[in-house]
C-alpha cells in the first residue's frame, strides 16, 4: 500500500510487505525502496517515460523560437519583450555585451 503521502510513482510500483523494496508494475523489476521515490521515478523515465506522465507536456520545438513570426507584432507585445529582455539583463545579470550578436539584435527588426 503506498504512503499516506503518495507519491504519483505509486501508480506504477507495489511495495513489499516488509516495505525494503519496491516492484515495477510495468516490467517486474525490482528496487530498493529506502523511503525515497528518486530511483523509482528514475527507473520510470528510462524505461517507461510514456508511463510516467500520460498527459506529456508538449515541449516547443526550436523552430518556433527562430522561425520568422507570421504576423506583425502589436505594440503592447513589442513593449512586453522590451520589458521582459531588460528584466533578464538586470535581474539575471545577463552581460551588455550580447546585445551586440546579431540575434539579439535581429529583435528590434
Amino acid at each position: 500500500m503506498p504512503p499516506s503521502t503518495a507519491s504519483d510513482v505509486w501508480k506504477y510500483f507495489t511495495r513489499s510487505l516488509d516495505k525494503k523494496t519496491a516492484k515495477c508494475n510495468l516490467c517486474n523489476t525490482d528496487f530498493t525502496y529506502c523511503g525515497g521515490t528518486t530511483n523509482l521515478r528514475n527507473h520510470l523515465k528510462a524505461k517507461h517515460p510514456v508511463s510516467e506522465n500520460s498527459e506529456a507536456k508538449k515541449q516547443t520545438t526550436m523552430a518556433a523560437f527562430v522561425s520568422t513570426p507570421t504576423k506583425k507584432m502589436t505594440t503592447s507585445e513589442n513593449e512586453r519583450i522590451t520589458q521582459a529582455i531588460a528584466d533578464m539583463v538586470v535581474k539575471d545579470y545577463v552581460r551588455i555585451k550580447c546585445s551586440r550578436q546579431q540575434s539579439f539584435r535581429r529583435l528590434t527588426v
